[in-house]
């Protein structure tokens, strides 16, 4: 009877895990006028550092963030249920493609989950879910206008990816002030 309700409480919980997108995927992408792939892979790779990412491939055309699962309990449940045993903890990547023409700067993601098998196999599995694509085109639609708004490619790349960290950058050089007064 225990087993019973074991099973039937992982089979809900993961069923709320597994949530259904209300909207239909779509490949996020922008085309970013007036910048160059440089000056939006230090965009791209600002944040997927300040994330809690690594860069796993950086070339001419194309950039890889990766992030290992965390310990959550939907992780905890995607690692048992659909990754064979004793297979590596899986990865979240995002994949940035580039192309360059006439100032322009043409870019387009996506996302997968990659674990390797005890035998070497690497297993991908795409992740199409249209709630979590509508966020990234968001997030390069805010890169998009934060490049296409700088007088300079290149300028303004030390600026943090995140709305709020200006301001707090300006409260703790406030209190500085304060301190040294």
């Amino acid at each position: 009877m225990k087993w019973i309700l074991l099973g039937a409480s992982i089979a809900v919980s993961t069923t709320a895990c597994a949530t259904t997108s209300s909207a239909p995927y779509r490949t996020p992408q922008a085309t970013i006028s007036g910048t160059t792939t440089e000056a939006v892979k230090m965009h791209l790779v600002q944040r997927c550092v300040n994330g809690g990412g690594a860069i796993e491939e950086n070339t001419a055309h194309q950039v890889i963030c990766s992030s290992p699962m965390d310990d959550s309990f939907r992780s905890l449940m995607y690692r048992a249920l659909a990754t064979p045993a004793n297979s590596t903890n899986p990865e979240m990547k995002v994949r940035y493609s580039f192309v360059e023409n006439a100032g322009q700067v043409f870019v387009s993601m996506d996302m997968f989950l990659q674990n390797q098998t005890a035998f070497g196999r690497v297993d991908r599995k795409p992740i199409t879910n249209g709630d979590i694509a509508a966020k990234a085109q968001t997030a390069l639609n805010e890169i998009k206008s934060q490049l296409e708004g700088l007088q300079h490619p290149m300028e303004g790349l030390g600026a943090s990816p995140f709305p709020n960290a200006a301001k707090q950058n300006e409260d703790c050089i406030s209190c500085r002030n304060l301190r040294i007064k």
